[in-house]
């Protein structure tokens, strides 16, 4: 599997410092219970990230799957399909806690091989790096990505930002804040910074974009900042909606009724204020899917996802290849 380093020799937020030292962890917490808790807000400890904090160390950090110190390398997966002119990247999700290429975006990259568009997909950093440093990842992935647009052989403006749950949250915040300044302290700029970092069109799956009914998923990206500061600010700026423009992408919008995790009231809210500000827009939200479910096609992995009848669920991604080539080729023209 190639892996290809998104940063150069400069990677802003990296300290090498231990990560532990940042970390508040419950040792009677089981990694399977830790996990659990993250997924389920009564299992939580109110005013406090011990169970984010305890879940990254066990599946993350203990795992192997990230560094025990601030020196992680961001990077990306290709996925490349012959005379592919599309491109679309993927950010798993995880809670910003995990980062569940595996299991979720890999598999829809290879489905979307098989239309004839090239994929990659990104591990970015997890917890305890905070925001900006995932935001940061996302912006440079796209702009390494029209850097090397040439090199892959896709047009670098036909490029799709998607993410599920958090990695959709993380997609949807890059794809809706190009105001924003970059806030990469002790960072040189490259050739490749100089590149833009907007999405073409925007793939949200099961995306988390409203924090007003969750604000403690707010925890794992901002732990104490958020918990001793003025936690309405935060809900305010990282709902997405609120950052919604009218130029903002193209949305292709996924979700489940019965997704217990992440309402599908964040699609449908997201749905009507690209309605709102005339931005096109699909969404499809199916009776059964719970969450986590990537392609639909292989659930065994999360226990999110509950036993149905997904027969329906599982076309979203031909669904989304077909919305696809409409976005980006008019019509008659050679997809």
């Amino acid at each position: 599997m190639d892996k290809i380093r998104i940063w150069g020799e400069s990677i802003p937020f990296n300290t090498g410092l231990p990560k532990k030292d940042s970390l508040f962890i419950n040792s009677d917490l089981s990694p399977a219970a830790a996990m659990a808790a993250v997924f389920s807000p009564d299992s939580r400890i109110p005013d406090s990230s011990v169970t984010f904090d305890t879940a990254v160390w066990h599946n993350s950090i203990e795992r192997g799957r990230v560094s025990d110190r601030f020196d992680d390398v961001p990077y990306l997966v290709p996925y490349v399909a012959k005379d592919s002119k599309i491109c679309v990247l993927l950010c798993a999700g995880g809670a910003y806690i995990d980062v569940s290429t595996e299991e979720e975006s890999a598999p829809v990259a290879r489905l979307l091989n098989r239309h004839g568009i090239t994929a990659f997909t990104l591990n970015y950093r997890i917890s305890p790096y905070r925001f900006p440093a995932m935001l940061a990842d996302c912006r440079r992935a796209v702009r390494y990505l029209r850097a090397h647009s040439e090199e892959y052989g896709f047009d670098k403006d036909k490029i799709c930002l998607g993410g599920f749950s958090a990695g959709g949250h993380l997609a949807a915040y890059t794809a809706n804040t190009l105001a924003d300044t970059d806030q990469l302290p002790d960072y040189i700029p490259d050739k490749t910074d100089a590149e833009n970092a907007c999405a073409n069109a925007l793939l949200l799956v099961y995306a988390k974009l409203v924090f007003t009914d969750t604000a403690e998923l707010l925890i794992p990206m901002f732990g104490n900042d958020f918990l001793t500061g003025d936690r309405k600010k935060y809900i305010e700026k990282y709902t997405v909606t609120n950052r919604m423009t009218c130029n903002s992408p193209p949305a292709f919008l996924v979700s489940s009724v019965d997704d217990s995790v992440v309402s599908e009231k964040n699609q449908l809210a997201y749905a009507l204020r690209c309605h709102e500000l005339k931005i096109p827009f699909e969404m499809h939200s199916f009776l059964e899917g719970g969450h986590g479910y990537g392609s639909a096609r292989d659930r065994e992995y999360s226990r999110w996802a509950p036993p149905g009848d997904y027969s329906g669920t599982e076309c979203w991604t031909d669904l989304f290849a077909i919305w696809l080539k409409k976005v980006f080729y008019r019509p008659g023209e050679r997809y």
